[in-house]
């Protein structure tokens, strides 16, 4: 309303509506040529030393309002002190958010989430994001990392998506060299871990700003 009022509030709604659908679909292309990127070996990392509890914090505060909306609890554990990642800050905060929209998605009204950022005894750091959710059975598990594709057919059709979210999120981690691990049951829920090598991490303390393997 730069210009003036509006001055009718269906009218300021039906923007919002606009505006939400363009970032909707904005989110959508990105997924897909970052797929795309990734699939043909062309996806670059931009590296650098990144603040894993500012990551941690903006994830939580885009997604929060909808955790709320759908009535989910949303618990967020940082280690203390919280080190440093050595890897792409774009890419480190696709996999966190496309995982917690995931977990958003698949969890009912009175359910409970939880990402947490957890020191390893290898030296290594997990992102772990586990959710109270409808779960997933042994074949829905191996579907879903292949693009546009949701546990089954049951799932396309109840729930929003396109199916990138989880593939996009393999392809990152291995570009990072991590590790992934779904674990789920029907009715109980689904964790998500992702683990990054000891050599990527910076402790608080240490004066190390090389790269991994340098």
């Amino acid at each position: 309303q730069i210009m003036g009022p509006i001055g009718n509030d269906s009218y300021i709604a039906y923007a919002g509506d606009i505006r939400d659908s363009g970032e909707h679909l904005l989110s959508i292309i990105n997924d897909i040529l970052d797929l795309a990127k990734a699939e043909a070996g062309r996806l670059e990392l931009n590296e650098e030393e990144v603040d894993i509890g500012a990551v941690f914090d903006l994830c939580r505060k885009l997604i929060l309002q909808r955790a709320e909306d759908g009535k989910v609890t949303l618990d967020s554990r940082l280690p203390d002190p919280c080190p440093t990642l050595w890897g792409d800050p774009r890419a480190l905060k696709q996999i966190l958010l496309n995982l917690l929209t995931n977990a958003i998605k698949f969890t009912q009204p009175g359910g409970q989430m939880t990402v947490e950022a957890r020191r390893e005894e290898s030296g290594g750091l997990s992102f772990v994001v586990a959710d109270t959710g409808i779960g997933m059975t042994d074949e829905d598990m191996a579907r879903v990392l292949s693009p546009f594709v949701q546990g089954d057919g049951t799932l396309s059709r109840r729930f929003e998506g396109t199916g990138l979210g989880l593939p996009l999120v393999k392809h990152l981690v291995d570009r990072h060299d991590a590790t992934f691990v779904l674990l789920s049951a029907v009715g109980v829920g689904t964790t998500v871990t992702v683990t990054f090598s000891a050599d990527r991490v910076r402790d608080p303390a240490a004066k190390n700003d090389a790269e991994p393997g340098s």
